[in-house]
């Protein structure tokens, strides 16, 4: 299912992408090239390590990264 998921979040973002790159909206291509490979890099990562991590931890760093999106967006 993670497969399935990362998969579909690629397909449905690339003509998001392509439009603003024509735009012109998508200006710093190295910093979303960066952001991309370390997409790339931490999906396995991740996918390895949610499993062995214990319910509790993983609400608790989810909670908190989305309260700091959260006050990103507020500030």
């Amino acid at each position: 299912a993670a497969a399935t998921s990362a998969w579909m979040i690629g397909i449905t973002a690339l003509p998001g992408v392509l439009v603003a790159w024509g735009r012109g909206d998508l200006a710093d291509f190295e910093t979303a090239a960066a952001i991309s490979l370390g997409t790339v890099a931490g999906y396995p990562i991740g996918a390895a390590l949610s499993g062995r991590a214990p319910v509790q931890w993983l609400k608790l760093i989810m909670s908190g990264l989305l309260l700091f999106v959260a006050w990103e967006y507020l500030a």
